[in-house]
Order: structure tokens, then sequence, then C-alpha cells
């Protein structure tokens, strides 16, 4: 009776050629299955479960197993080791409008960590024909197909406006970076000021041009015309470029159509002549020399002249705001002996009062007058 029993237990080693799959994956497939097999069957289980060993050359599995489990491995192997059409297994895509390695991004994220029954894709880029290699399942690969098919078109619902402002008061450059650095903060507020002594402008100019990611905001801006107001609302701030170009002092904008009401009402409006007007007042001297009078009036405006100076300080006597933001500038010439001042009107009437009292006659009433002497030498006088 026992060796009735024995009959079937004995391990059998059998190598089997495969002709369609690859013996490594076979065998790692085989090991798992038996493996979940012997979990199953728990304390039922008195022998090992079977052991599968791949041959690459040639493509084959060796099986070691009891001689009653051999057959039913064997029809298994037989079932998985059928042939496929390759031309299901993967296909081509040759883009006509989206970046080859932008799709296979895409499909990579949207099929990535898909467990159970989910689709398996493995996609390549080809760069050189802009075409994306997928190499998935039949029903997957059909979903991907159509996939592919919505991305690959030519037009977008996403519609940008582009125009161009030219400027006649402003300089592009410093407009650009100015409504850039607006609409920016109010995406992502600064979270630090500037150093003392400096304008808030100064910190906001480190911003990248950019808008970067941010919450959505809507601004509205009350434009002035005269005695006209007009409420100018845009829409969800974001994907605006505003572009400088220095050649023709002109703006180059993109934004969505329902924003760029808003950039043109700005563009507008900061358009503008400035109010302060500086004036140019020349002192011609009568008796002081000009180079030295400026070099006085230099010292003295010192802050003023290097631009250091805190903004909206007066001088004393100066009451217009013109004084406050326009800096003294003094040029000589020394042909004529002459000043030449540019700065705010209450400005010049202070440096006029310096000028005037540094050009007037000698003081002291000091005279030059030359003594011959008859008896010492000049030397010793």
């Amino acid at each position: 009776m026992i060796e009735a029993m024995s009959v079937g237990a004995t391990p059998g080693i059998h190598l089997q050629i495969l002709q369609h799959v690859h013996s490594e994956a076979l065998a790692e497939l085989l090991a798992t299955v038996y493996e979940q097999v012997a979990t199953v069957t728990g304390a039922a289980q008195t022998l090992p479960p079977p052991a599968f060993v791949p041959v690459v050359k040639p493509n084959a599995v060796l099986v070691i197993a009891a001689g009653d489990d051999l057959p039913s491995i064997l029809e298994l192997i037989d079932e998985l080791d059928r042939p496929v059409d390759p031309r299901t297994q993967f296909a081509v895509f040759r883009l006509k409008n989206a970046i080859a390695s932008q799709v296979v991004t895409m499909l990579e994220s949207f099929y990535e960590d898909r467990s159970g029954l989910g689709a398996r894709v493995r996609a390549v880029a080809d760069m050189r024909t802009n075409a994306v290699v997928v190499q998935a399942e039949p029903n997957d690969l059909r979903e991907v197909t159509l996939l592919i098919q919505k991305i690959d078109q030519e037009a977008s619902e996403a519609v940008n406006d582009i125009k161009i402002f030219p400027l006649k008061n402003a300089l592009a450059e410093e407009l650009a970076n100015l409504i850039n650095q607006a609409i920016q903060s109010v995406l992502s507020p600064a979270t630090t000021a500037g150093t003392a002594g400096q304008p808030q402008i100064a910190a906001a100019a480190r911003v990248a041009q950019e808008l970067q990611e941010a919450k959505s905001a809507i601004l509205q801006f009350l434009a002035v015309e005269g005695e006209k107001q007009k409420l100018v609302r845009s829409g969800i701030l974001a994907d605006i470029r505003i572009t400088p170009d220095p050649r023709t002092n002109s703006l180059v904008v993109t934004a969505p159509p329902e924003s760029m009401d808003l950039i043109e009402a700005l563009i507008k409006y900061l358009d503008r002549p400035a109010e302060q007007v500086a004036e140019i007042k020349i002192f011609t001297l009568q008796n002081a020399s000009a180079q030295t009078v400026a070099e006085i009036l230099d010292a003295l405006f010192e802050d003023t002249l290097s631009g250091d100076g805190e903004t909206g300080i007066r001088l004393a006597g100066s009451e217009d705001a013109t004084s406050a933001l326009v800096g003294l500038r003094f040029s000589v010439d020394t042909r004529t002996n002459s000043l030449i001042a540019i700065g705010g009107a209450d400005a010049l009437s202070v440096v006029e009062a310096i000028v005037l009292r540094l050009d007037q006659g000698d003081l002291r009433q000091r005279r030059s007058e030359v003594i011959r002497l008859k008896n010492s030498a000049a030397e010793d006088a």
C-alpha cells in the first residue's frame, strides 16, 4: 500500500520547449501561480510546490514537479504558449500637432499605478519622426488610440489675443515690468519688504516676469477720462504676457480676450505725460567762477544729485511736488562763465538765491595795489 501511495509522488523533471512565450517570463508566472495554489491548499499540501527553471537558449523551461502534477502543468504551459498577432500588441502614432515627448509623459502619468485589470501601457517617443510607439494589450491599445486621437488636435479651445501698443510717453521696458509686477503681486503677494531707504518697487523688480502658478484672481480697474468713469473688469488672471520692444517703444501683449480690455486700460492710463516738469535756468556770472559755484552747489545738494535721498523730501522754500521728485542737475559753460541748472521751479528759486549771493561783488571791498620798494628787497618784505 505504501508503494502504491508513493507512485506519482516522486518528483520528475521535464524540459518543455517554448515556441512563442519567453522562458523567463513564463517561469516567473508559473512560480507565482503555484505559490498561490500552495497557499490556498494549506495543510492539505504535503509535497513542495513545483519548481520552474528558465532556459534562455534554447527557449525552454525546466519543470520539476511530482508525477501526478506534471500533466496539468504541461497542459497549462501549452495553453500559455500561444502565438499572438504582433500587430495587436503595439502601434505607432505619427503626431501632426502634439509633441511626442509630451504625449509620452501624459500617457505614463495617466496609466501609472494601474492595478488589477487596469491597463498596462508602455510608450516611447521618436523625436525624429515626432511619433509615439505604444505597446499594450489589444483592448488597452484601442483605448490609447482613442486618447491620442483626442489629444492630437489642430485647434484648441483656449484662445489668446495678441495686440501691439505703441507708447508715446512711457518707456516700454519700464512699463512692461511695472504691469507684470502689479499682476504678479496680486497672484503671489510678496512676503518680504524692501530694505530701508529703497522704494518698495525695488523689491518687486526681483520677481520673474513670467506669471507663476497661483490662486485664481480677477481684477477691476476704474478708468477715469475727464468726468467720465468706466469700470473695466478682467477675466481670470492667467497666461498674460507683456513683452517690450525697445526699438519701436511698444508693448506686445498676449492675453485671453477677457483680460485684454483691462491691460489696454492700464497701458493707456500709465502712458500719460508726467505732470512733473523740470525747468532749465542759465545763470551768467559776473564775479564768481561758474566752475567753483557748481562745485559748491554739488556739495550742498549731494543727496539730490546722487539719487540716494529719500523720495518726497523737500528743500526749504520749495513747495511744489516737482522739486521733491525731480533732482537738481548742474552744468558749466566755461566760455561764457555760465551755470546751467535743471530742476523743479521752486528748487531753482532756492538755487537762484544762492547763486546771486555767491556772484555778488567783493564783499570785503578789497583793492589790489602794487607798491614799489626803494630800499628793501621784495622777498624780505
